[in-house]
């Protein structure tokens, strides 16, 4: 094979490999590292942030870490019964979602189930299961950071909030830049008179192990 070939091969398989580590950055919060307050339905996540003594107690060692990400998903669980009774307004299912940081205070949006009534609605995704997605806009002088949910209901219907997903994290894709399609010449590669033909393997070797260690890094 010739080696343009070998190479222009090989850089369509680093744009790919780059696609697909940026295509898995989206991160599930565990299931223990959602706290929620003894006897209430109020939830949150601290993403960053140190306790009294200075240990981190955050899922992030460093804000920035908490900065690749752009969006929360929450998921609650409730009793579809409700969900309909709250839909068209029937009885009062709703709560607030927020931030909690040193830049955002202590932020509130309104949610509910029935649409255009509160800043935020939830959308189903199977009966019980009710997800929303919430904008992240903490900055890098920000020295914690949580995500929260609290049931505010007036009708007496429990909210679970049962999921938390981060999203958008490493925002890594790669932009096309416009490059010329290789033209074959009908020289062939000098071939190593010792090992022949293993000197162009040998080389794309090296370049497939450049693929990797882009991938390793970008996947940190």
């Amino acid at each position: 094979m010739k080696l343009r070939r070998i190479f222009a091969a090989l850089a369509a398989c680093a744009v790919a490999a780059t696609m697909a580590v940026s295509a898995s950055a989206d991160y599930s919060v565990p299931a223990d590292k959602i706290s929620q307050e003894e006897g209430k339905e109020n939830y949150s996540v601290a993403l960053f942030g140190a306790d009294d003594d200075g240990n981190q107690i955050g899922l992030f060692d460093t804000i920035d870490e908490v900065l690749t990400y752009n969006k929360a998903k929450l998921t609650v669980s409730i009793d579809e019964a409700d969900a309909q009774k709250a839909i068209p307004g029937d009885v009062w299912v709703g709560g607030g979602v927020g931030l909690n940081s040193e830049s955002t205070g202590w932020a509130s949006t309104e949610i509910s189930f029935q649409d255009g009534v509160k800043p935020l609605t939830w959308t189903k995704v199977e009966d019980g299961v009710y997800t929303v997605e919430l904008d992240l806009t903490f900055v890098n002088t920000d020295t914690y950071a949580q995500v929260w949910f609290q049931n505010w209901s007036s009708a007496d219907a429990s909210m679970k909030l049962t999921g938390v997903e981060l999203i958008g994290g490493a925002d890594e894709t790669p932009t096309e830049t416009p490059t010329e399609t290789p033209t074959e010449t009908p020289t062939e590669a000098p071939k190593n008179p010792n090992t022949g033909s293993t000197a162009g393997l040998a080389l794309a070797g090296l370049a497939l192990a450049g693929v990797a260690v882009v991938a390793t890094k970008k996947s940190k």
